[in-house]
């Protein structure tokens, strides 16, 4: 899935450069100033853990919003408290600022030290290879400190508002956050088709009669989406036989998954691309409550749906040529090329 991502060197580089904040102006606070319940308590009682520092269950909030500070002592001092606490929960925040490290959410230059910290925390050697940190963490059951979901919304905010607008430290979760990894796209860069444009199978003469097409039947009627213009929205938004239909598709697998929006709480639900992806599958976001979503299971994963219990039920959907499906539906419609994006369909 990492060609999901598109690191496209030169767009990342204005997404940072227009997103990013500045350097402030005015001098930040300390981590004395940040930690509120005072100094990091000292180990007293005996453990066989190497440790000598022990965070207050308060005070890894301040240290995580210290590493990602614009200010250097605050940073440091927050590097060096977390290297001799030992605290394996930092694991998670270390791996984050890697990549953020890379992309420039924070200092390039701090990469090296985070390499090392992780190292050192976890005991493994994958030195600047991100992708295993990942892979790894995924095969563990460590958990990162409390606030961490908060946190990374403010780092990824960074990028796009609109992300921290996902990641709410109080947003009920079924996912692991840690696990959640920004796709190289802002909220909706990715855009949904939302009721398009459809024409008479006759009047598709863009379409070769070998190109692939989803194709979908419902109550009478028949509708074909060609690959050709999914490749550059992945969902689409629509109505077929007066079902709410929303077709999530998979550029890496070439298949896709079609969804009743209509959830089995009773409500209607249409979705948008959030820009984030979870072990290589794009997470959806609904557009009424800002809830992502598993574009695999049609479940909610974080927000406020979670809790509900919810289900979208799945439709047939077909992949096959455009003449098969017109000698099956020569009654079908097709998406016509004016989507209203400007995209290089042909």
């Amino acid at each position: 899935m990492m060609r999901k991502i598109r690191f496209v060197l030169p767009t990342i580089a204005f997404i940072i450069s227009s997103c990013a904040p500045r350097f402030p102006t005015e001098p930040t606070p300390t981590i004395v100033d940040l930690i509120a319940d005072g100094p990091v308590a000292t180990q007293t009682e005996p453990d066989p853990s190497p440790r000598s520092l022990v965070f207050s269950d308060e005070q890894p909030f301040a240290i995580m919003d210290a590493l990602i500070s614009f200010d250097a002592a605050d940073a440091d001092t927050a590097e060096s408290l977390v290297l001799e606490s030992g605290d394996e929960r930092f694991i998670a925040v270390m791996i984050e600022l890697m990549r953020a490290a890379q992309i420039g959410l924070v200092e390039p230059a701090r990469f090296p030290s985070y390499v090392e910290m992780t190292e050192q925390l976890s005991g493994e050697s994958f030195g600047s290879d991100w992708p295993a940190w990942i892979e790894w963490y995924g095969s563990t059951d460590l958990e990162p400190p409390p606030g961490f979901t908060g946190w990374k919304g403010r780092l990824l905010g960074r990028i796009d508002p609109g992300f921290a607008t996902f990641l709410r430290e109080e947003a009920p979760k079924d996912i692991r956050v840690e696990e959640i990894l920004w796709g190289g796209v802002v909220v909706d860069g990715i855009p949904a088709l939302d009721n398009p444009k459809m024409i008479p199978a006759e009047e598709a003469i863009y379409l070769l009669p070998e190109e692939p097409v989803f194709g979908m039947y419902l109550n009478g009627d028949a509708r074909a989406y060609p690959l050709r213009i999914l490749d550059w929205h992945e969902m689409a938004n629509d109505v077929i036989g007066d079902i709410p239909v929303s077709l999530a598709y998979c550029t890496l697998c070439g298949a896709a998954i079609a969804y009743d929006g209509r959830a089995t709480n009773g409500e209607t639900y249409t979705f948008g691309s959030s820009g984030f992806l979870f072990r290589s599958n794009k997470l959806m976001y609904d557009r009424e409550t800002r809830t992502l979503w598993n574009q695999i299971t049609g479940e909610p994963v974080l927000g406020e749906l979670v809790e509900e219990e919810l289900q979208l039920n799945i439709l047939p959907v077909v992949l096959t040529s455009w003449e098969q499906w017109q000698s099956q539906h020569p009654e079908t419609s097709v998406v016509a090329l004016e989507t209203g994006f400007d995209r290089p369909y042909l």
